[in-house]
C-alpha cells in the first residue's frame, strides 16, 4: 500500500499521508492533487511552494480530509495540531515531518483602541507567567483526547465578544452536550 501526501498548517506546515491502493502509480507531492481551506495562508503557502500542484479549495478542513480520505485529492494543507488529531482519529493518515511553513497567530482589535490593546497584552503576558499557556498545550494539543479545564462561567460584567475561526479540533467543536469547546473559547473564557 502506498501513501499519499497530506500538507498540514498551524504553527508549522507539516505532512500528513493517507494509504492509497498501489494502482495509482508513483507519488509526487510536486504536481498531486492538494486540497487547502480557501483563503488561508495555507492556501498561499501551497500555491507558492508546489507551482505545478493541482491546488482545489474547500470551505473548511474537514471536508478537505473526507476528500483525501476519498482519495479525489493526494494531499491537504492544514494546522499542525489539526493534523495531529487526524492521525490520531484516522489510521489511513501519517502526518510526516517535513515543514512547509511557519505561521503566527494573531489577535485583532479596533484601531486606536490603546486601552483595550494594552489590556489585552496584559492578559496574554499574565496567561505566560502564570503557566496557563504551558497548561492549554498539554492539555489540548499534546494530550489526546483533549483535557478541557473546569472554567467557572461569568455571571456578571461587561460582554467581551470574541471572534474565532475553525471547526476542528482542538481549536474549537462542539461536544455531545452541545457546548461550545476547545482551545480558542477556553482562551476566551480564561480571559475574562
Amino acid at each position: 500500500m502506498r501513501k499519499s501526501i497530506v500538507v498540514l498548517l498551524f504553527m508549522f506546515v507539516l505532512l500528513l499521508t493517507a494509504c492509497q491502493s498501489e494502482d495509482s502509480g508513483e507519488f509526487d507531492i510536486k504536481t498531486a492533487r492538494i486540497g487547502v481551506m480557501t483563503g488561508t495562508t495555507g492556501e498561499d503557502a501551497a500555491i507558492e511552494t508546489f507551482p505545478d500542484a493541482n491546488i482545489s479549495g474547500f470551505g473548511n478542513i474537514s471536508e478537505a480530509l473526507a476528500a483525501l480520505q476519498a482519495g479525489r485529492i493526494d494531499a491537504v494543507v492544514t494546522p499542525d495540531v489539526v493534523a495531529i488529531n487526524a492521525v490520531r482519529e484516522n489510521p489511513y493518515f501519517e502526518r510526516l515531518p517535513e515543514l512547509l511553513n511557519y505561521e503566527y497567530v494573531c489577535a485583532g482589535i479596533k484601531k486606536g483602541n490603546d486601552a483595550f490593546l494594552a489590556e489585552i497584552n496584559r492578559i496574554i503576558a499574565a496567561l505566560w507567567a502564570d503557566g496557563t499557556f504551558d497548561d492549554k498545550k498539554h492539555r489540548w494539543i499534546d494530550s489526546y483526547p483533549p483535557i478541557p479545564a473546569e472554567i467557572p462561567r461569568v455571571s456578571s460584567g461587561e460582554v467581551l465578544r470574541v471572534g474565532t475561526a475553525g471547526i476542528t479540533m482542538p481549536f474549537i467543536d462542539v461536544d455531545g452536550d452541545r457546548n461550545v469547546v476547545g482551545y480558542a473559547p477556553e482562551l476566551a473564557l480564561l480571559s475574562m
